[in-house]
């Protein structure tokens, strides 16, 4: 089973790469701003074969310069991750910390967004 979340956080990682975002990954330790963050935040059971719907969260993250700085380089990470990323959902403004930033806290955009998980 881990490797079908494995392989699906995978591609959403390399697609969002592909889109133009240079820094993504599940592990928040490897990271420096600007970056994504992909999150499996719930699972939803689907059919008796095992499929699924992965709920992800992909944390936008742009460095704390000028806020209207700050606000372009989320803009420039949003249109990206939306050429790949589906949501109907709402896009929430946030601020986050990285181990690379300490405890000082980043401006961030958070896309909550689902995939369906195959199963066997």
């Amino acid at each position: 089973m881990t490797d079908r979340f494995d392989t699906v956080l995978a591609d959403l990682v390399r697609e969002l790469r592909e889109a133009g975002i240079g820094r993504v990954d599940w592990d928040p330790s490897r990271l420096i701003a600007p970056c994504a963050v992909v999150t499996l935040t719930e699972l939803e059971p689907g059919t008796l074969d095992g499929d699924l719907t992965a709920t992800w969260e992909t944390v936008l993250i742009a460095p704390d310069l000028s806020r209207t700085a700050s606000i372009r380089q989320l803009a420039s990470l949003l249109g990206a991750a939306l050429t790949v990323i589906d949501t109907d959902d709402r896009i929430r403004a946030s601020s986050v910390s990285l181990p690379s930033s300490g405890q000082h806290r980043l401006p961030a955009l958070i896309i909550t967004h689902t995939t369906p998980v195959k199963g066997t």
